[in-house]
């Protein structure tokens, strides 16, 4: 049978369309938010690829600039159902009493008063701590009066910090108000609440958050925000994901930066 010029072109066409919607498949991406809602399975699936990194990249995201984190979205070959991830919330008190959610790279002002809201996709152990002017980590979860005094959190489930009825407030010095956040599958016997619950305010020294920030590579972190319009055409961040890529992760560290002037 003959195939003629423009039949033969057409077939080729179809050929290259096909192979194009394949290429297209294998690298389709998975948002931080929808490998967060990921369900779980009991083994972690063996895909082609999944050792391959993403390219470094500088992302500014709700929760500030991270640094050489792979953005929004990762290869469908890097996926693993139970890849630990954090869904957090800044709300910021308003004059009439109301909480809004507020972008974490906004500027804050003297008397502004906050508070977090944490949610986890995974059981695990939850450390925040605060770094004071004099250097300090200032330990915010656990503590006493939230949470029973221990830092284990269950999935799903939405923990205020600090509690109900409670907010950090700035004072009148201005600055950088440092966070760091820290979620594991597995308990740290480094970390306050692990392994009783606190029953006063703790502090930990800055070798055991350097141990945390080297226990979890910025790269193999990927960020999502959800955002919604006010009704003054401001933004509002009403929602951040981070979510641990690899096969193996087991944990996520993070820093926020909150700005004070």
């Amino acid at each position: 049978m003959h195939i003629g010029h423009t039949t033969r072109a057409a077939l080729v066409a179809s050929i290259l369309l096909m192979l194009i919607g394949l290429a297209i498949a294998q690298k389709e991406t998975i948002s931080a938010k929808s490998l967060f809602y990921a369900p779980e399975t009991t083994a972690a699936p063996t895909l082609p690829g999944a050792a391959k990194t993403q390219p470094k990249t500088t992302t500014t995201h709700a929760s500030g600039t991270m640094a050489n984190g792979s953005g929004g979205s990762v290869t469908r070959a890097s996926i693993s159902a139970n890849n630990p991830g954090l869904k957090f919330q800044l709300l910021k008190l308003m004059p009439d009493g109301s909480e809004r959610p507020v972008d974490p790279s906004s500027t804050f002002r003297s008397g502004d008063r906050i508070r977090f809201v944490f949610e986890s996709n995974t059981d695990g152990f939850l450390n925040i701590q605060q770094q004071g002017s004099s250097g300090v980590w200032r330990v915010l979860f656990p503590d006493p009066n939230m949470n029973g005094g221990s830092n284990y959190i269950s999935k799903g489930k939405k923990y205020l910090v600090p509690g109900q009825g409670s907010s950090f407030h700035f004072d009148r010095t201005p600055g950088v108000e440092h966070l760091t956040v820290y979620l594991s599958k597995s308990a740290s016997k480094d970390l306050p609440g692990s392994d009783h619950p606190v029953m006063q305010a703790m502090t930990v020294t800055q070798s055991v958050i350097d141990q945390l920030r080297g226990e979890v590579r910025s790269r193999d972190l990927v960020f999502e925000t959800d955002t919604a319009e006010a009704p003054d055409g401001s933004k509002l961040v009403e929602a951040t994901y981070v979510v641990n890529k690899q096969l193996q992760g087991q944990a996520i560290f993070l820093t926020l930066d909150l700005k004070h002037q």
